[in-house]
């Protein structure tokens, strides 16, 4: 049964993948289907799926951080999460 559900439905990191390649290239038919029907069981995908082109904006206008601004970023943003 769980190898049943493993061909017909995609993992998380799987379904992800396929939603941020599905802006470069065209899902196959069956792919679709698949992510279609992950989503439908998986809101954390489909909000993911939602946020995605939003997300690759932000990253097109944002400019590359040399060493020392991402080490600036990275204790900034792990005291934020403290």
């Amino acid at each position: 049964m769980a190898n049943l559900f493993n061909t017909l439905f995609y993992s998380c990191k799987k379904a992800t993948e396929l939603i941020d390649s599905s802006e470069f290239k065209r899902l196959t038919l069956m792919q679709k289907i698949r992510l279609y029907f992950h989503k439908l069981l998986c809101p954390p995908c489909e909000c993911y799926a939602e946020s995605s082109p939003t997300i690759d904006s932000f990253l097109k206008n944002t400019k590359p951080m040399n060493k020392e601004e991402m080490d600036d970023f990275k204790k900034n943003l792990l005291g934020n999460l403290n």
